[in-house]
């Protein structure tokens, strides 16, 4: 924590790629930061410095809301940066979006000293290049993969150890709405209103299961 300084904005990949050690030890040392705002893409635990009482020592800005932040962007105490997903890291390396310390979950090291950020490269690589001090969590849980996810560890300047599971998310439960939309016709969507919001609780499987030439709601007609 002692690479964080007040005032300063600290970048958190999206979901999954979340760093739960760091961000816990954050929240438990809150009180001793002043000005200090967290960046991140749909939170996916509410750690404890979502708190009213202490945003004035370490305060969320969210760039897509979830269960985490949408209650403290709706009481006004969690900020919001307005963005499209695909502009974040153009947004970020032309300053747009403050990025002094990144906090993020990595894999181990390989043989030639590069960590990988396979969970949630997106933005964070480009944060990663701007940051002032990139802060990694390595838990062996985490895949070691390939493409542009990979961070030397010439590039971080501290490591912190974990072996909590990673993240998931569980699958939602199917209720009597959805129950009878698993063998209906392709044109279900546009004949029952109460239909369309009903598709957000579907699991995999059930959606596996319907028809191959079921249409989008979102194909034109």
């Amino acid at each position: 924590m002692r690479l964080v300084r007040d005032g300063e904005q600290v970048v958190v990949p999206i979901s999954a790629g979340e760093p739960p050690t760091l961000l816990a030890a954050l929240s438990e040392r809150r009180l001793e930061f002043h000005g200090v705002t967290v960046a991140q893409m749909l939170a996916m635990r509410r750690y404890g410095y979502f708190d009213p009482a202490t945003v004035e020592h370490v305060r969320h800005v969210s760039m897509f809301f979830g269960g985490a932040s949408r209650p403290g962007g709706q009481e006004r105490w969690v900020d919001f940066i307005p963005n499209n997903f695909s502009e974040m890291p153009a947004m970020i390396e032309r300053g747009e979006v403050a990025c002094d310390v990144v906090f993020a979950l990595a894999s181990p090291m390989d043989g030639d000293g590069n960590l990988a950020l396979g969970l949630s490269p997106d933005y964070t690589m480009a944060a990663v290049r701007r940051a002032r001090a990139v802060v990694l969590e390595v838990n062996p849980n985490v895949p070691f993969t390939y493409g542009n996810c990979h961070v030397h560890v010439s590039r971080v300047a501290a490591l912190v150890e974990s072996s909590d599971p990673v993240f998931e998310v569980a699958l939602p439960e199917i209720g009597p709405v959805q129950r009878p939309l698993r063998h209906t016709s392709p044109n279900w969507w546009r004949t029952v209103p109460r239909c369309r919001s009903a598709t957000a609780a579907f699991p995999t499987p059930s959606c596996s299961s319907s028809r191959p030439s079921v249409t989008s709601p979102s194909t034109p007609r």
